[in-house]
């Protein structure tokens, strides 16, 4: 079964497009990042490219090394309402 997401080799397939005759270098892949970044990919798939392109370059011996924004994902925000709902049912034992 397909990933969903998408397989390294498609990345890295993108990437080698991308990047033409030019030398793999880092500063490349910072460009490429960039680029994606620009054509507005989002964060996610920006860290997916990003851990792709470092395991390319540690295979060249090359290192890439930035910085990239976490991700946080928040809990759900549940309203007043739906607490005093939930305190109510609770008082009542259901």
């Amino acid at each position: 079964m397909p990933s969903p997401i998408g397989s390294p080799d498609l990345f890295v397939t993108a990437f080698r497009r991308w990047i033409g005759d030019r030398p793999l270098t880092a500063d490349a892949c910072k460009d490429y990042l960039a680029a994606r970044r620009e054509a507005g990919y989002a964060q996610r798939s920006l860290l997916l490219y990003y851990h792709v392109l470092k395991q390319l370059l540690d295979a060249d011996g090359q290192q890439l090394k930035m910085k990239m924004r976490r991700l946080h994902t928040f809990p759900p925000y549940y309203g007043r309402s739906d607490i005093e709902r939930l305190i109510t049912q609770a008082e009542r034992g259901l």
